[in-house]
């Protein structure tokens, strides 16, 4: 469903932002990561011309941004994960921005709500934090990449205002829809 939602909102939003740009049909990439690499870049070759390329797998990211590298083609890609190999892509352009799924501040935030909640007596809060969206791109990739240098202590930093805001919103009992959770907001 996750990947549904991505490849939903992805299209939601070029129609709202970008009304005269045709989206062809999704293409039907492969899940191991050398089959994914020979669809896209059949598909690539076939539209030379598109603006940019999306993939919701992390694999077909990767590929899209190393065909456009490879190929030196003005086109651009997003990606919504952020291994190493698509940080290093934002960092040298290739990759747009990344929106990577914060699996750190996923954790962090659970486990610090659990604890507080052992070691105060209190109850744990009912309902899912809402976390927000991580946007890396050109303005902050150097600190991002720092920050996974040492990823205990450098990614508790990059996400300190981050962390502030949730535990705010937790504490005023500000929470996500649950009955809605994977549906997107279309």
């Amino acid at each position: 469903m996750v990947l549904e939602n991505r490849i939903a909102g992805f299209r939601a939003g070029m129609n709202e932002l970008m009304p005269n740009v045709t989206l062809p049909p999704v293409v039907e990439t492969k899940p191991d990561r050398s089959g994914n690499f020979v669809v896209w870049n059949q598909a690539i070759q076939a539209n030379r011309d598109a603006l940019g390329y999306a993939d919701a797998c992390e694999s077909g990211q990767q590929n899209i941004a190393k065909i456009i590298e490879d190929d030196d083609m003005s086109a651009v890609t997003v990606a919504f994960d952020g291994p190493e190999e698509i940080r290093d892509a934002v960092r040298r352009g290739f990759v747009l921005a990344a929106s990577p799924s914060n699996h750190y501040l996923q954790g962090y935030i659970a486990v610090l709500l659990a604890s507080k909640a052992i070691h105060e007596g209190k109850e744990l809060p009912q309902g899912w934090a809402k976390l927000p969206v991580t946007i890396v791109d050109s303005s902050n990739i150097e600190n991002f990449i720092e920050a996974w240098k040492t990823p205990a202590p450098g990614l508790r930093a990059f996400f300190e205002e981050d962390v502030n805001d949730v535990l705010d919103a937790v504490a005023k009992g500000n929470f996500a829809e649950t009955g809605a959770y994977d549906l997107p907001p279309l």
